[in-house]
């Protein structure tokens, strides 16, 4: 499909998607990821390991329930496939959750570690739509989001603690692998999970996914007529 089209279908679901978003939970969980944050601030004085991620775990719960579109199914036999429906609500999305954690991290104060904290955030996010994305399949429209927060538990807290993985974010001892690899690899899952659970059914394998556009005006010229 030419990129011009591509440009008229995401004008055509921006607004659509404007107003089908549930913006309330999101400032509520801003507001509380506030909280986490100050929290870990009064009392330890250092939110970077557990209270910041934490107040980022929170947004990705959030963006996992952005995928329950509750005009899914009255939309779903318009010429639009659901990675590109998904994909508008995504990108409507991520700026606001991405000023939300730039604030935190300024309240947070982890200039040093940012980077290291940010990457982890990012694979949040894209565990959170794979999940969702897998949910939404396999259970329905509407199931999406518990099934992203349970996944984002068992991925972030769960097998940490099986694992023994260390918490810390030590610039100088730890290795890159602790710092950046881990996230890079699960967020790399999430992503290839999101767009195979979003993908057309009615295509079948990656070279039809590529080819599909292309082949299907060539097959129906080929078809005799009535």
């Amino acid at each position: 499909m030419r990129i011009p089209t591509r440009v008229a279908q995401t004008r055509l679901l921006l607004r659509p998607a404007l107003k089908t978003i549930r913006w309330a939970p999101l400032i509520l969980i801003v507001g509380i990821g506030f909280l986490v944050v100050w929290s870990g601030l009064r009392h330890d004085g250092d939110a970077s390991v557990k209270h910041l991620p934490m107040a980022g775990g929170l947004l990705a719960v959030w963006m996992g329930f952005l995928l329950d579109d509750p005009a899914a199914e009255s939309v779903a036999s318009v010429p639009f496939t659901v990675v590109s429906r998904r994909g508008v609500r995504i990108l409507v999305a991520v700026p606001v959750v991405g000023l939300a954690w730039v604030l935190l991290s300024l309240q947070a104060d982890v200039a040093a570690r940012w980077a290291t904290l940010t990457t982890a955030f990012a694979a949040q996010l894209l565990v959170a739509l794979g999940c969702a994305a897998i949910g939404a399949k396999v259970l329905g429209p509407g199931r999406g989001g518990p099934v992203a927060a349970a996944g984002l538990f068992l991925v972030f807290v769960v097998l940490p603690l099986v694992f023994k993985v260390p918490l810390t974010l030590d610039l100088l001892t730890d290795s890159w692998n602790n710092l950046y690899g881990r996230s890079l690899l699960s967020g790399a899952v999430g992503f290839v999970t999101f767009l195979g659970a979003s993908a057309d059914p009615g295509r079948r394998g990656l070279v039809a996914w590529l080819r599909g556009a292309s082949t299907r005006p060539m097959v129906a010229a080929r078809e005799p007529a009535p």
